[in-house]
């Protein structure tokens, strides 16, 4: 009798621990997921956590150069040289909106003829942050001197204003003027830099600006513009300060622990049965 008491609690531990076992296994891998799952997830939260909606504004003094023609001679362009203040503000997901005002000026076009023009104009812009793209190399090179490259944006507008053109002669009717006005139309493409707090540089800026200032002909200008210079960048106190979110999986797990198994063992002290 006592022996098939000692088998029968024997059995019935083992028992207990093959049904623990089978119970633990599963919890366990689901406690502790594949690292490729692992390292996945960790790349995606921080990716969403560091990459919050950009706000920004900023304004940028600019050198600029115009390429103009003379309406008499196809063949006859000239320069007007002068300057701009840009500014801008992005609201929403890269969308905002730019204003652009600038002053060119020409002089001795012809003998004793000058020219210049000056324009006022607003409307959106799409900024696009890519810092990160040009670090890495971009598809041009993926080495570590790209690693080293300051942060940058580019941008494209679509403005929309009005033009006054002084100090020349502009036809109207039997009269010559000297000076005119029209509406105007700017569309540009950009490219800035940031290097050193909010102090940064205008690598470069062109621009196509459309004015209908008289000029005896079409009196229509399809002016090439090419600026450079510096501008002052305020970000969001969102942009940049953000920092990953703490997740679950960066706590330390806690699994599933087997449950003591208890197992009967007869008293060796108890007497025997007859």
């Amino acid at each position: 009798m006592q022996r098939t008491m000692h088998k029968g609690a024997l059995l019935a531990g083992a028992i207990a621990i093959a049904l623990a076992t089978a119970t633990a296994a599963p919890a366990a891998r689901f406690a502790d997921p594949h690292p490729r799952a692992r390292q996945k997830a960790h790349k995606l939260v921080h990716k969403i956590a560091r990459k919050p909606p950009i706000h920004h504004a900023a304004v940028a003094i600019t050198y600029s150069g115009e390429a103009s023609k003379r309406a008499s001679s196809l063949n006859s362009g000239f320069w007007l040289t002068g300057g701009s203040v840009d500014g801008a503000a992005t609201l929403h997901r890269g969308l905002g909106v730019a204003a652009n005002f600038s002053v060119v000026h020409a002089t001795n076009i012809t003998p004793g003829t000058n020219a210049g023009k000056t324009t006022i104009v607003f409307g959106p812009r799409y900024t696009k942050d890519t810092t990160e793209w040009v670090r890495k190399g971009g598809w041009i090179h993926k080495g570590d001197w790209f690693k080293k490259m300051p942060p940058s944006q580019v941008f494209a507008e679509v403005l929309f204003g009005y033009a006054r053109g002084f100090d020349g002669a502009f036809p109207e009717g039997s009269a010559v003027v000297s000076s005119a006005g029209s509406g105007a139309i700017q569309l540009g493409v950009g490219v800035d830099i940031t290097l050193w707090k909010h102090f940064g540089a205008r690598l470069f800026e062109l621009d196509l600006v459309r004015t209908g200032l008289p000029n005896g002909a079409a009196n229509a200008q399809n002016d090439l513009r090419l600026s450079f210079g510096v501008n002052y960048r305020w970000d969001s106190p969102t942009e940049g300060s953000a920092k990953p979110a703490a997740t679950v999986l960066d706590e330390p797990e806690v699994g599933l622990t087997m449950m003591p198994v208890v197992t009967i063992v007869p008293d060796n002290n108890s007497a025997p049965v007859k």
